[in-house]
């Protein structure tokens, strides 16, 4: 019996080094495939660098994701903003971080399994000192606010490799305007940016990558296999090394200030890099380094 145990140990084993290889042997396979296509560095959306993005708007009296946050933040030194989108049950295209409704509002439950006339009926209470309590807004409410010389880095939430529909319905509202000229598409998710620039390779894309993602996704072969324009690393990871093993990509480094000691030193130590771009809470402070 013993012996059978170790010979059944030793398949299982056998068994699941194989698995580990056929899927290391397949991940190299998957990105060596398909990776034609350059990035676009001449695109419209760099014409004016480096681009100071305010974070959902930015921290300020308004609740971010919100219309008013984000006319605060460009009132506040920004030059363009950070829009996280994802559906809900009716199909609207709404601009939310969370995938929980419950930490940021009095409501509970996911904003999948909710409708726009649910979501638009709750409160904002993860902050007392709010000025005024605006709605969840829609993608739609939120482009048609903006200014027209805004450029916009529209997040697009979500984790599935499978579509849900929210990379075209996000792109047609785009073109609907006409501001593919001003317009980033970005997300933690590769597999949509795979879709867009399959489907739509006209379209401004960066694949967003920090610590808590898969370590797939930071490699270059991958960045190069979904075919994104531009690369949105966490802060920390902004230095030359990692520009020199992504050649040929723009870069926009983010971060949430409240997690640096230092944001002034930070900004002007991205900004010594030559970055292209920065995703900021305080565009004033970052606005005020930049000498345009």
């Amino acid at each position: 019996m013993a012996g059978e145990n170790r010979k059944t140990r030793k398949r299982s084993l056998k068994k699941k080094g194989s698995v580990r290889l056929l899927l290391i042997l397949s991940f190299f396979f998957l990105v060596s495939c398909g990776s034609t296509g350059e990035p676009q560095k001449d695109h419209p959306f760099w014409n004016r660098l480096p681009v100071v993005i305010a974070h959902k708007g930015g921290l300020g009296p308004y609740p971010q994701n919100t219309i008013p946050a984000f006319l605060y933040g460009l009132s506040h030194g920004a030059g363009g903003v950070e829009i996280d989108v994802q559906l809900c049950k009716s199909g609207d295209v709404i601009v939310f971080h969370d995938y929980d409704v419950e930490d940021l509002t009095d409501g509970a439950g996911q904003v999948v399994d909710l409708t726009l006339t649910q979501l638009q009926s709750l409160t904002f209470d993860y902050r007392s000192d709010f000025i005024a309590q605006p709605a969840i807004p829609t993608l739609t409410a939120v482009l048609d606010s903006l200014p027209p010389d805004v450029l916009i880095n529209i997040e697009l939430k979500g984790e599935s490799a499978g579509s849900d529909g929210l990379e075209d319905t996000v792109v047609r509202l785009v073109r609907d305007r006409r501001l593919e000229d001003r317009t980033i598409l970005t997300s933690f998710n590769p597999f949509r940016i795979r879709r867009i620039e399959k489907n739509h390779p006209d379209i401004l894309t960066g694949l967003i990558t920090g610590p808590e993602v898969y370590w797939y996704v930071r490699s270059p072969l991958f960045i190069s296999w979904c075919r994104a324009d531009a690369v949105i690393p966490f802060c920390d990871w902004a230095d030359n090394d990692y520009l020199d093993r992504r050649p040929g990509h723009r870069m926009i480094a983010w971060f949430e200030d409240d997690d640096i000691s230092d944001p002034e030193a930070e900004y002007r130590r991205l900004l010594s890099l030559g970055i292209d771009g920065i995703i900021t809470d305080h565009p004033a402070l970052l606005s005020g380094l930049i000498p345009y």
